[in-house]
């Protein structure tokens, strides 16, 4: 009961979209525990499915959980879910019953072992009897959900603790079962349970179910309302928040929301570099400006670069310096994405960092316009917003990440 020096550290390992896939204690190479996560859609990145919906839990469950990992993960649990995503019943990988799980409408857990017959929220003598001497089915005597209900089940109600145990509310699960996802899918910490306290770690923000508010204010300021804490409108029913960043409402009888599309994938090919423009009329006001020695002539066919940077000098319209490209005195053509690092960081807290890097080309091929030969200030503008508008239309258009908010959260 004292946390002190000889407790282990352990690691959260989390995928793209900050779910948490592995847990490894200290340094072991094996990991305790291994989430796997529903990713249906885009090539297996999770499009079509919510960002907290979970299948199953592979654990090291035979030995302590303070133990080392002996690289071998006996345990597995399936995950049910309800309409808006609550962790609601937890199965062994035979189908059989280990926890039922209700909660209140801003997430308080009421948590029910297998075999709690009078759902009072513990596994006891009574309900051993009660299952025993049988009568009509109830489902909630069918701990081995066999269709039948008979002394085998009163044994595998026993057999997930060790014998009679007590839940119920504002406990999500048995130490015996050390179930973290709940309400949502979101992440619970047990930390506070013994304090009467239940929270939930929803990525930018921590959510408190007790007050059913969040503990901080809302990154994106005013979104939601006047409430900077106020937890999905006070519509709990039919909204939630998955990114603790804005509510999102119920779609028919699901109360889920898609997780925010990242396209392309870092593991995905950058798409071919767009067509280069039509050159700039002529004009006086386009006339060759005088410059330092002149750069090599750089071909049409230029390859991108490994970044899948488009150079705008490839394009014929830029090659007619004399002598080949010819930049501004004093303000070379180097790209250096949305601007500096600290301008990136900035933006990262009113933007998803999704939609900088989805920036990023349109930004280094304006550089590149503004200190290229000839080029004209307004025309290269002009480019770079058509640019901005075409990238939030392509990655982020559709119905669906208009009805998620994704497409005007581009455009803003």
């Amino acid at each position: 009961g004292v946390v002190d020096a000889n407790d282990p550290w352990y690691y959260f390992c989390y995928d793209d979209n900050w779910r948490i896939v592995a847990t490894f204690r200290d340094d072991d190479a094996n990991p305790k525990e291994v989430f796997v996560h529903h990713n249906a859609g885009l090539g297996g990145y999770g499009s079509s499915s919510y960002i907290d919906s979970v299948i199953l839990r592979d654990r090291d469950a035979n030995t302590a959980w303070h133990e080392q990992a002996d690289g071998t993960r006996e345990e597995r649990r399936y995950s049910c879910q309800n309409w808006r995503a609550d962790i609601s019943a937890i199965l062994a990988d035979s189908g059989k019953m280990v926890e039922w799980v209700k909660y209140s409408a801003y997430g308080v857990p009421f948590s029910l072992p297998a075999g709690d017959t009078d759902s009072d929220g513990d596994w006891d003598s009574i309900d051993a009897a009660a299952i025993v001497q049988g009568g009509a089915y109830d489902v909630r005597m069918d701990a081995e959900l066999d269709g039948d209900v008979d002394s085998s089940d009163a044994a595998h109600a026993n057999s997930i603790a060790g014998g009679y145990q007590t839940l119920g509310r504002g406990v999500l699960s048995s130490s015996a079962v050390n179930n973290r996802r709940g309400y949502a899918g979101y992440e619970c910490d047990p930390t506070f349970e013994g304090a009467g306290r239940h929270l939930y770690h929803v990525r930018h923000r921590v959510y408190d179910a007790d007050v059913g508010r969040w503990t901080r204010r809302d990154p994106l300021g005013y979104v939601d309302g006047m409430s900077l804490y106020a937890y999905a409108r006070g519509q709990s029913l039919t909204s939630h928040d998955a990114w603790g960043l804005r509510s999102l409402p119920c779609a028919g009888n699901q109360c889920v929301a898609q997780p925010t599309i990242v396209w392309p994938h870092p593991r995905d090919p950058m798409p071919a570099p767009p067509p280069c423009p039509a050159p700039p009329p002529s004009s006086p006001s386009l006339s060759p400006r005088p410059g330092p020695t002149p750069s090599p002539p750089i071909s049409p066919s230029t390859p991108p670069t490994p970044l899948g940077v488009f150079d705008w000098r490839s394009c014929p319209g830029f090659a007619g310096c004399a002598g080949g490209i010819t930049r501004k005195p004093g303000t070379p053509a180097i790209p250096n994405g949305c601007g500096s690092a600290l301008y990136q960081k900035a933006l990262l807290h009113v933007f998803f960092p999704a939609f900088i890097r989805d920036f990023t080309p349109c930004c280094n091929n304006h550089d590149t316009c503004y200190g290229s030969c000839g080029s004209d200030k307004n025309k290269c503008d002009q480019w770079f917003f058509d640019c901005l508008m075409n990238t939030c239309d392509t990655l982020y258009g559709g119905w669906f990440n208009k009805y998620t908010l994704n497409h005007e959260r581009c455009i803003q």
